[in-house]
């Protein structure tokens, strides 16, 4: 009889964590489905394949209709820009996104452009991917930060948009234009949101970090090695602070080429191509900051000017912050410093070191992988509940 009570007792026991699991599944069911939060939590975790390179399925096109892809033009009335805008096959109105891509080889028809492009409208946001001549180029200028603020106008006023839910998602140097934009008084009371992604804070610093191959953190210089890019970059941003052709071609042969001037060639430069010189040949980071704050006032301006950290004062957008500890693009202690000054007032913080700046290429070792795409799930699934 004992017995038979017991094994009762057992039954009942699993009974009652049967139901109990039962009931548990049809909660978060009903959650995912039926709530907001839940919806965008489970196309969050459906959208990361988007984002891995070459992974043979997209899991969010399985819940989602195809969205459209339409060429744009938009225009400051002396500029004129085109883009390509993604439209959420859902009914309006839908928070925007301005994806900035900076300078980057990808165009418009690469495959991880589009991928992008097409699962944040199946997310339910409208997206806009514009294009700078000037970026395409490999030249940031004053001119890219009119550019997305012409952008963020054009999106929020397409009907489909809701202006007050529109802002950035922008990668390395277009995270940097992005953050310059929202400052911008133009529309810095209502960008919603900016999601940094390996920007640079301080572009005489990045200058310093690219020619000493070094950068600093906690009073620590250590040793960097810069993409090509990079400094195919910081070479024409110099490079254009010197105004005669022929003086250009002169520093391009030394610099690049690396055809050494002769005394009679460095003595007959300009004073300003001489300092130009000058910053190419600094031996240390301490070195290369002496002689970039050694340039003419012209140029010392205009780094203020493409510094996000010139203007801070003036942003009210939402930030998101991500960066990369392996970055070979820009120095992820940019952005730790951002972070400092921001002193927390930001929404979130993610590191990582599986991006090759922009694509997961870490995801082959995935005892590494699995912990940071759960922090990238985390990371995305903020962003997108914030700005529902």
């Amino acid at each position: 009889m004992a017995k038979a009570w017991r094994g009762f007792r057992r039954v009942a026991r699993w009974r009652n964590l049967g139901v109990a699991a039962a009931l548990l599944m049809a909660a978060i069911l009903v959650w995912s489905t039926l709530t907001t939060n839940g919806r965008t939590t489970v196309k969050s975790l459906l959208f990361l394949p988007n984002l891995i390179p070459d992974f043979p399925v997209r899991p969010i096109n399985w819940v989602t209709r195809t969205p459209d892809r339409i060429e744009v033009t938009f225009s400051d009335g002396v500029t004129t820009w085109s883009g390509d805008l993604y439209l959420p096959a859902t009914a309006a109105p839908h928070p925007g996104i301005i994806v900035a891509l900076g300078v980057t080889p990808a165009g418009r028809d690469d495959r991880r452009v589009k991928r992008l492009g097409d699962g944040l409208a199946r997310m339910g946001v409208v997206t806009l991917i514009p294009y700078s001549q000037s970026l395409i180029e490999k030249r940031v200028t004053p001119g890219d930060i009119d550019f997305l603020v012409e952008a963020y106008r054009f999106l929020a006023a397409r009907p489909e948009v809701d202006p007050a839910r529109v802002g950035y998602l922008g990668v390395c140097v277009g995270s940097s234009l992005s953050l310059l934009a929202a400052q911008d008084p133009r529309i810095a009371g209502r960008v919603n949101f900016v999601n940094w992604f390996g920007g640079y804070y301080r572009l005489d610093e990045l200058i310093a970090s690219v020619v000493s191959q070094s950068y600093e953190r906690e009073g620590r210089v250590i040793a960097w090695k810069p993409d090509r890019l990079t400094e195919e970059v910081v070479r024409l941003r110099l490079f254009d602070l010197v105004d005669a052709p022929e003086e250009r071609a002169l520093l391009r042969r030394d610099v690049i080429d690396g055809q050494r001037l002769t005394e009679m060639e460095r003595a007959g430069l300009s004073p300003d191509a001489a300092a130009v010189l000058r910053v190419f040949q600094a031996e240390s980071l301490d070195q290369a900051r002496a002689l970039i704050g050694r340039l003419p006032p012209e140029a010392q301006e205009l780094f203020r000017t493409l510094s996000p950290a010139t203007n801070m004062d003036r942003i009210q957008a939402r930030l998101f912050l991500m960066d990369d500890t392996g970055d070979r693009l820009i120095p992820y202690v940019q952005t730790r410093e951002l972070a400092d000054d921001l002193e927390g007032r930001y929404q979130r913080h993610s590191t990582f070191s599986i991006f090759s700046h922009v694509d997961l290429d870490g995801l082959a070792n995935p005892v590494r992988s699995v912990p940071e795409l759960w922090s990238l799930f985390l990371h995305l699934r903020q962003l997108f509940v914030t700005i529902r």
